[in-house]
């Protein structure tokens, strides 16, 4: 049996479930051509696992600029006597509050 592998909605492999190998979506792969004849044959790949909701802790993660451009922006606060670092902290968090 065989099961279908997602990333952003899109088949990127499949997982062969008797030893969870990874097969890739490549036409000269071995094992994906061992696969076309499963279903070939009117056998049916199981769908995908659904793929999981991020957290508010992940979408701020995703969002916050990077430690170095965040202690650019600090270093520059200081100088220029600025708050685009607290700016940029408090708009993440309002975008994405703890449930």
């Amino acid at each position: 049996m065989y099961k279908e592998q997602k990333y952003g909605g899109v088949v990127t492999g499949y997982i062969r479930e008797k030893d969870n190998a990874c097969i890739p979506v490549c036409e000269d792969n071995s094992d994906f051509i061992e696969l076309q004849k499963w279903v070939d044959e009117g056998n049916t790949v199981a769908p995908a696992d659904p793929e999981p909701v991020p957290t508010y802790a992940d979408n701020r993660r995703n969002n916050y600029a990077s430690v170095g451009d965040q202690l650019d922006m600090i270093y520059h606060d200081e100088e220029e006597g600025t708050d685009t670092w607290l700016e940029h902290i408090r708009e993440i968090k309002n975008k994405y509050p703890k449930a």
